[in-house]
């Protein structure tokens, strides 16, 4: 009868720790299409093609800093899928 007791509380513990993982990557998703949202709008924002080169220049950059940030996000969650 111990052996019941025991290989239940292993499912509870095993369930527990499933739901854990799921609500972390839910928030993982979250941010990440959160993230997508925005840089949306940004990129409606910084398609603007008028100024000198150094404008653009400068746009580009932050383009290419938010997307880095967004792989990690996306990465991230895409790791949080795996566990």
């Amino acid at each position: 009868m111990n052996f019941v007791i025991i290989d239940h509380q292993e499912a509870i513990t095993s369930c527990e720790a499933r739901v854990n993982n799921h609500a972390q990557y839910q928030d993982s998703y979250q941010a990440a299409s959160d993230w997508l949202r925005l840089m949306q709008d940004r990129l409606a924002m910084c398609s603007d093609l008028s100024g000198d080169k150094h404008s653009i220049a400068n746009k580009l950059d932050r383009v290419q800093v938010r997307l880095k940030i967004g792989g990690f996000l996306v990465s991230h969650g895409y790791h949080m899928l795996l566990c």
